[in-house]
């Protein structure tokens, strides 16, 4: 129920910081090593993509195999978002508008340790009484 209720209020605290960002932009000192893990971060997406595709049509012990180097290539991703968010904290933006614009549009497609991961990024704390559930975002 709850999950329920914070989730839109998300996505439109997303939408929020997609403009704030795309309005307010500021150089990262670190730009260079983001723009490289960022680039890692979309080919090892692009290839889950591709394998998910695969394993659609392969056979069972194939499929087994194409489950195993996805898992192996999600496990990667997840360090490299753990870099990318090392890298970025302190500075003023926890995501590139181009990120926050990727959440947005692909919430429905993750994970629900993803859609943690996310909201972790952007929820402070979320105080629940018996009347009201409120949310402070970061």
């Amino acid at each position: 129920m709850i999950e329920d209720y914070v989730e839109p209020l998300l996505l439109e605290h997303l939408q929020t910081e997609l403009t704030k960002a795309l309005f307010t932009e500021e150089e990262n000192p670190d730009s260079a090593k983001l723009n490289q893990l960022n680039i890692e971060l979309i080919k090892i997406n692009q290839e889950i993509d591709n394998l998910v595709d695969a394993v659609a049509s392969a056979g069972p012990a194939v499929a087994k195999r194409y489950n195993a180097k996805i898992e192996k290539l999600d496990k990667e991703s997840e360090r490299i978002s753990q870099e990318i968010l090392a890298l970025k904290t302190g500075t003023k933006a926890i995501l590139s508008p181009e990120e926050i614009q990727d959440c947005i549009d692909r919430w429905a497609q993750y994970s629900f340790e993803k859609k943690k991961t996310i909201a972790k990024l952007f929820i402070k704390v979320i105080t629940i009484t018996d009347n009201e559930i409120q949310i402070i975002f970061n």
